[in-house]
């Protein structure tokens, strides 16, 4: 199990945990406790250099499990948005292998 600590705003921090078995990786972060908040972004990478990240979901709840991780690794980051859709920098990126 991994754990780390990312910032999106200055503002919000959440600390994360990413866990990987059985072919699936379980991500988990602290809630946003802005009022506007709409959701999260869930963006993957086979690495945290990468330059192509994909949008892998949108959810509003604080975990996500990705059931088709790359092989070897992925690397995670979010992206946080709000009512009116302005969407927050990326998280540090935590990369699981």
């Amino acid at each position: 199990m991994r754990r780390w600590l990312a910032c999106i705003l200055v503002f919000w921090c959440w600390a994360a945990t990413a866990a990987w078995a059985a072919d699936t990786v379980v991500l988990t972060w602290a809630a946003n406790t802005e009022a506007d908040l709409a959701g999260y972004r869930v963006e993957r990478a086979a690495s945290c250099n990468s330059t192509s990240w994909s949008t892998i979901g949108t959810v509003t709840a604080t975990t996500m499990t990705d059931a088709s991780p790359l092989s070897p690794t992925s690397a995670y980051r979010l992206r946080a948005f709000d009512t009116t859709n302005n969407i927050s920098a990326p998280s540090a990126c935590a990369q699981v292998t």
